[in-house]
């Protein structure tokens, strides 16, 4: 599983008040705010080629599961190569170019998703999660004393962000 950041971005992107984390508990931080951010969007994010997904055709358009879509590779109709479709890459959707099908048909799409370099802005929350699970890892943004309190960070900015992944 690939990363969303490397060791060397969360150096640079740490605050200087907090000191550098062994690589260690770096990788490990980048590596749990990585797989948070794809259970949050349901998507691998990262390219993947030849995926393969299987649907019933008991309706004309189907929505494949991971986005972006970069290429269709092929579809297949009962095991026949087929063509005659239409594909919207940025959500994933085939239809039928008549937009009939029979109840019986099984297709197989194949196909290549995913970013080949992942946006800046899911590398920036990857980063700020990992900082946080490093330098504060109870998630508390400011305390108190005296009857005591606490505040916990606001995460919908960054969950903002990531919405326009989720699929």
């Amino acid at each position: 599983m690939p990363a969303f950041a490397t060791v060397e971005d969360l150096a640079t992107y740490l605050p200087k008040t907090l000191p550098a984390p062994d690589s260690a508990t770096a990788s490990q931080a980048i590596d749990i705010a990585t797989q948070m951010i794809k259970d949050y969007t349901g998507q691998t994010l990262e390219a993947v080629n030849n995926r393969v997904e299987t649907f019933f055709a008991m309706r004309g358009r189907w929505l494949l599961k991971q986005l972006p879509v970069r290429a269709v590779d092929s579809i297949t109709v009962d095991g026949t190569a087929f063509t005659d479709y239409i594909i919207d890459l940025d959500d994933g959707i085939i239809a039928r170019s008549d937009e009939t099908w029979l109840s019986t048909d099984v297709v197989v799409v194949q196909y290549d998703s995913g970013f080949t370099v992942i946006p800046f802005t899911i590398k920036g929350v990857c980063l700020r999660w990992a900082t946080n699970l490093i330098g504060n890892p109870g998630g508390v943004q400011s305390e108190g004393i005296g009857n005591y309190s606490a505040t916990w960070p606001d995460v919908a900015q960054d969950l903002k962000v990531l919405d326009r992944y989720r699929a």
